[in-house]
């Protein structure tokens, strides 16, 4: 949605006041990047100064959508995927730097549920059943970076007004924690499925990615021991992240 000097000014201003708890330096960032990158504050709306490690992880999150935003100007072609996917890996690692630890995978799907919870009363459906007994070992941060990238890769997918998008964690059989996220967008081409996890590849609309979220995922994902897996149809589409129990 197009907004001229004046609403983004107001923009800017409505968050330094509703973030008036947060240093300076981090007020004023938040609201520049929410203005450029036309995000919806709201998302961010009951978060307090006592939340460090909720606020550590949306300056982290901004940071990726700026770079993001940033690398889908590039021009030269020559050594763009070399440079790019570099610069990615290289974001990535603040996330994966952080301790491993024994988290209850729950909370962090909810915390990024949370963080869209716009899109969910703008007329989406959301629907979740979630074992909050599950618990895993694994680097928190890292995994919210990719319940993020799943979880609105599965808004984009659906239409505003009748999408419909499930996330399930639960115990499997063979002792893992399988976190399925469903939604009922177009689906995934045949044509297109080799391809998904690959650097660069996208089916959105030009300007809206650069294919790297899907690469990025199951390269962390991996490195907790883990498994990126996906199944899709017409009117369906599931993305499955297996996990060792803690």
């Amino acid at each position: 949605m197009y907004r001229n000097r004046i609403e983004k000014r107001e923009d800017h201003d409505l968050i330094l006041n509703l973030y008036h708890f947060l240093p300076k330096e981090d007020r004023n960032y938040l609201a520049e990047r929410c203005v450029d990158l036309g995000l919806d504050h709201r998302s961010f709306e009951g978060l307090t100064a006592e939340n460090n490690k909720e606020w550590e992880f949306v300056f982290l999150w901004l940071k990726y959508k700026t770079m993001e935003k940033a690398n889908l100007l590039v021009s030269n072609a020559i050594d763009r995927t070399e440079k790019v996917v570099a610069t990615f890996k290289q974001f990535s690692q603040p996330f994966l730097e952080h301790d491993q630890d024994i988290v209850r995978v729950g909370n962090g799907i909810r915390d990024i549920l949370f963080l869209y919870s716009h899109y969910w009363e703008s007329g989406r459906t959301l629907t979740t059943e979630i074992d909050e007994s599950l618990t895993s070992f694994v680097c928190e941060p890292a995994m919210k970076l990719v319940w993020s990238h799943l979880i609105y890769n599965a808004i984009q997918a659906t239409n505003q007004t009748s999408g419909k998008i499930k996330v399930q964690v639960k115990r499997t059989e063979k002792n893992e924690i399988e976190i399925s996220v469903f939604d009922n967008g177009v689906g995934i081409s045949n044509q297109w499925k080799e391809s998904i996890f690959h650097p660069f590849f996208t089916t959105k609309e030009k300007g809206e990615g650069i294919g790297l979220g899907l690469f990025i995922s199951k390269e962390i994902v991996e490195k907790q021991g883990g498994r990126l897996q996906f199944v899709s149809h017409p009117g369906e589409t599931i993305f499955r992240v297996y996990l060792p129990v803690a």
